[in-house]
């Protein structure tokens, strides 16, 4: 497998917006308004200024996506907000890649803006990122916020 680091394209958006909407905490509504509230929170992420969404790909096997990151560029670093790895690729540090990749033009702070604060927390730490809630996510990333 020759891994890539590339943006996200027209074709990789039903795994994002898929996965994205399977992972996020229902909050006790019923599924179908879940699922449109929650595309359409990631369709404004995507479309916002400083998008940062980019997928790990094999150059070997056209259209194998095994993982991806949106994020916005902020001020002195970057802030994430949805990361997704396929679970068969966990452990293989696609992420690690990913998040090296989108930091490598203007190293600086990472933050964590996930509304899954228990999963992110550990993580977070590992790497040396500030976890901040989407409720008080950095100027200029407004455009996710719940």
């Amino acid at each position: 497998m020759t891994q890539c680091v590339r943006a996200i394209g027209e074709a990789d958006l039903p795994l994002v917006y898929s996965s994205y909407i399977k992972s996020s905490p229902t909050g006790g509504i019923a599924y179908s308004e879940h699922c449109s509230l929650a595309h359409d929170r990631m369709e404004r992420c995507l479309s916002a200024e400083n998008v940062v969404a980019m997928c790990v790909v094999d150059g070997d096997a056209p259209g194998w996506v095994g993982a991806w990151l949106v994020g916005h560029a902020v001020t002195g670093g970057l802030a994430v907000h949805y990361m997704y790895v396929k679970r068969d690729y966990r452990r293989l540090k696609l992420a690690t890649q990913l998040l090296a990749y989108a930091r490598l033009d203007e190293p600086g702070e990472l933050y964590i803006t996930s509304t899954v604060a228990p999963r992110w927390r550990s993580w977070a730490e590992r790497l040396g990122a500030a976890h901040v809630p989407l409720s008080r996510a950095i100027q200029g990333v407004e455009a996710c916020r719940t």
